[in-house]
């Protein structure tokens, strides 16, 4: 019995932490390796990465915008062109392959780019960059969310989620 509750609960667990990421929420921006299947279809199967411009091309359906798109939404999109004409009752799939990066800049060891993670927060994104300097505060965080509309500056606490495209600045701390 305590085995089967300790089991259930770590379950629990694991569900809640996935649930807090979902890929079908996640907007596709500049950078994100994506692969696409369409399910009876092997031929079709390709890989894209979205560039600056946002636009994917897919065989038969040509070129799409999928920036700012979720997995979802650009699979509907993709089912639509392929049913108009080519195949029919599609199923298409998408994974994210790659993510894009985020970026940290200001009082820590390694301001750069760094690859996304499901999970990651500002501070293991500090940890990733190598720590703060001796002069990095860990109460003056700044935020520049890409998921935001108007990519305005917010300050955060070292708990709060990253996501792929944030841009994370460290500020200084006076002794």
């Amino acid at each position: 019995m305590r085995l089967r509750c300790s089991i259930l609960l770590l379950w629990g667990l694991l569900c809640i932490s996935f649930a807090a990421f979902s890929a079908d929420d996640y907007i596709l921006g500049a950078g994100d390796q994506i692969e696409i299947r369409v399910y009876g279809h092997p031929d079709l199967t390709t890989k894209s990465t979205l560039g600056s411009d946002g636009f994917i091309t897919f065989q038969f359906v040509g070129e799409l915008p999928a920036q700012g798109l979720t997995v979802n939404q650009l699979s509907n999109r993709i089912q639509s062109g392929l049913a108009d004409g080519y195949i029919v009752n599609p199923l298409v799939s998408i994974n994210i392959v790659k993510y894009r990066n985020f970026y940290i800049q200001g009082e820590v060891e390694r301001p750069g780019g760094y690859a996304f993670e499901p999970g990651i927060n500002i501070s293991k994104a500090i940890a990733l960059a190598g720590g703060l300097t001796d002069r990095g505060s860990k109460n003056k965080i700044d935020l520049i969310s890409q998921k935001a509309p108007d990519k305005k500056t917010e300050s955060v606490a070292l708990d709060t989620a990253v996501n792929a495209g944030d841009i994370i600045v460290v500020g200084q701390r006076f002794f």
